[in-house]
């Protein structure tokens, strides 16, 4: 969502479209050994009332071509998305890199103390992005900025005589019940800066790719995590509205 604040939007433009996520580029890009990538970072909001997040840092997808610069026609030296390295190379292992192999590059560049530091700027960086998005849709799944008739959204939904919730979503379906489940894709600048480039709800898991077998462990951990933390999550609202209480104590 652009906003104009200091986290993920950094420059004075405007969005055309308010209440919406935006890519952007990112000027002075970080490129290690010539190659863009981005870092795929992961939210899980499992509830909004009360706001419960979980995260993780995810892994890197690096372009297999060297960039040369930003007016490079080429859009395989500027595209990080697996689908199209692999194409190119059937080695995944030249795109798609753990998060912590950032540290070496830092370390390469600046030495082991400087290095170490900024690999912790950086990831302090992720998680700040991380925390604007989070407050950036949370107004979405609360269902509240939909219903704005100065937003186009809410402009669309009184067209078409759409003044509830339950007319859009299966019956039932509360705000006590929302969660969702994003794909961030994040850049960095020479200074580590972190700025969210793309916003996924559906993100792909690159199933049909023979992947590193370390990726292959960290995306099973991660989906148990996230269907124990789910099945937590409903059992404690289930509680709470059985027994009318918060059932956060």
């Amino acid at each position: 969502k652009c906003t104009g604040g200091p986290i993920v939007c950094r420059s004075k433009v405007k969005c055309p479209m308010p209440n919406v996520l935006a890519s952007m580029n990112v000027r002075q890009i970080w490129t290690p050994n010539r190659r863009k990538f981005d870092n795929r970072a992961y939210l899980l909001i499992a509830s909004v009332d009360p706001l419960v997040v979980f995260y993780r840092m995810g892994h890197l997808r690096y372009s297999v071509l060297d960039y040369r610069g930003s007016e490079d026609l080429d859009f395989n030296v500027h595209v990080t998305n697996p689908r199209f390295a692999y194409n190119l190379t059937n080695d995944t292992s030249k795109f798609i890199k753990p998060f912590d192999s950032l540290k070496d590059e830092l370390i390469k560049e600046h030495g082991q103390a400087m290095g170490s530091q900024r690999f912790s700027s950086l990831k302090q960086s992720v998680m700040n992005a991380m925390l604007h998005i989070v407050y950036a849709v949370r107004g979405v799944i609360e269902h509240k900025e939909m219903w704005r008739e100065s937003e186009p959204i809410g402009q669309r939904f009184k067209e078409l005589n759409i003044t509830s919730w339950n007319q859009v979503a299966h019956a039932g379906y509360e705000l006590r019940w929302s969660y969702l489940f994003m794909a961030l894709d994040i850049a960095f600048d020479k200074r580590g800066n972190a700025f969210v480039l793309d916003v996924n709800t559906g993100p792909s898991y690159y199933h049909k790719m023979d992947l590193p077998e370390w990726f292959r462990r960290e995306r099973s951990i991660m989906m148990r995590e996230a269907a124990d933390v789910m099945q937590e999550v409903a059992f404690k609202k289930v509680y709470a509205r059985s027994h009318n209480s918060s059932g956060w104590d």
